[in-house]
């Protein structure tokens, strides 16, 4: 039976005209962190299993069902990264000596969950985020926050919300465990399967659940807002009083607590609405624990991660207008052996010159060479035909309007191309 190339199920190919969106977007958010001072770190797609055990939870539904684990040659457990965060935190350990804290980075890359592929996520889906490690202040909350706020601005995206919460810390989130515990085990038999297994390992958990019999639950449950120490409450007022003298409009979600065991303080998501559901489109918080737990100094830590795929729909959605493709130069149509060492010549000189210069790389007619370049939306087509060679000029078309006109090939060539065809540098 012969062999068919095929993707694999939950992963997608991006290709042209589409992958320029992708482009844009990853040079919009990019530029937006560079200008509030994050700086570009890159980390391995994998790393030991362990590593996302530790940051995420042993009960998570990341660790529990999603990774895609393998044992390498050597017998080391090895996982894809869910997400980018514990790898990005576990290179700042390791190369903390050649840091200098408070550190401000920015990613962006593939991350991989075995899920069920649905609109916005596959299995293998695109994140962009930001960390500040060693910012143990409220400001780096707010910067984390007003970063977001601002690359969704950027983007023209309208209509998305901020919701904030506080899970307070390791004492706050105690206490509060012990009365949702109390209050879910009330009401076991009318959750869903999944979170009756949540109950004894993380009842937070289910406070995130997406079924609509165990949100009716929980919109009766306890707030954590009623149980976060002084402390912590002066925090979380601080950080709105930021957002306020900055305009960012908020709402507090008190059953906020974000889908991996890391977070504590401050957690958020930036949400909208789409076809009447709720969709978080990027989410985050602190998380100043982790770092001890993975071996490191007692570090604080506040980042979040924006879904690439659900940005791109969310503005398809929106009818967002993406920058129209740029206008490619020249294309340069030859035939024969001495027009394609003169295009050669041609094409080095003016590319020398900083313009955009593609060459035919196939033996088709003149004819069928300029359909190409029109449906390539190239700018001027360059003609070497047997004509023009003999008589030491080339043919130059402007595809806008179809003007002609010729140009000797001279020493005088490329500043001359330059003055005729206007505005192609």
């Amino acid at each position: 039976m012969g062999f068919t190339a095929k993707k694999v199920r939950g992963m997608r190919d991006v290709l042209p005209p589409e992958s320029e969106k992708w482009i844009y977007i990853q040079k919009v958010m990019g530029d937006s962190a560079s200008f509030f001072g994050f700086m570009s770190v890159r980390t391995p797609i994998a790393e030991f299993t362990e590593l996302f055990c530790r940051s995420a939870g042993e009960t998570s539904d990341v660790v529990q069902k999603e990774m895609y684990t393998f044992e390498d040659k050597g017998g080391r457990s090895l996982s894809l990264r869910p997400e980018c965060t514990a790898g990005t935190l576990r290179a700042v350990i390791e190369n903390e000596s050649s840091l200098i804290f408070p550190v401000k980075l920015m990613y962006f890359g593939p991350c991989f969950r075995y899920e069920k592929p649905q609109s916005g996520r596959q299995r293998e889906f695109f994140q962009f985020g930001l960390e500040i490690f060693g910012g143990s202040s409220v400001m780096a909350d707010f910067e984390i926050i007003r970063t977001a706020d601002y690359i969704f601005k950027k983007l023209g995206i309208n209509d998305i919300i901020l919701e904030i919460n506080s899970m307070g810390c390791e004492d706050c989130r105690k206490n509060y465990r012990n009365s949702i515990l109390n209050f879910f085990n009330e009401k076991v038999n009318k959750l869903c399967k999944i979170c009756q297994e949540r109950i004894n390992k993380n009842p937070l958990r289910i406070l995130d659940c997406k079924e609509k019999t165990c949100q009716e639950i929980c919109s009766e449950a306890p707030s954590i807002v009623d149980f976060i120490c002084n402390n912590c409450k002066e925090q979380f007022e601080e950080l709105k009083s930021y957002l306020e003298i900055t305009e960012i409009k908020y709402k507090v979600n008190a059953h906020i607590v974000r889908g991996l065991d890391y977070y504590t303080k401050t957690v958020f998501e930036f949400t909208i609405n789409t076809n009447g559901y709720d969709l978080t489109v990027c989410g985050g918080g602190r998380y100043d624990g982790l770092s001890k737990k993975m071996g490191g100094q007692d570090l604080a830590a506040t980042g979040f991660a924006i879904g690439i795929e659900r940005v791109i729909s969310i503005m398809e959605e929106q009818r967002i207008e993406f920058p129209k493709l740029k206008s490619r130069g020249l294309y340069i149509v030859c035939l024969n052996k001495e027009s394609k060492i003169c295009a050669v010549k041609i094409a080095e000189e003016l590319r020398e010159s900083g313009i955009s210069v593609d060459l035919n790389l196939t033996e088709q007619s003149i004819k069928s060479q300029a359909k190409f370049a029109d449906k390539m939306g190239y700018r001027y087509l360059l003609i070497l035909g047997e004509n023009e060679i003999n008589k030491g000029v080339c043919n130059v078309k402007r595809m806008s309007d179809g003007i002609e006109f010729e140009i000797a090939i001279d020493d005088n060539f490329c500043d001359n191309f330059i003055n005729k065809c206007e505005c192609i540098l």
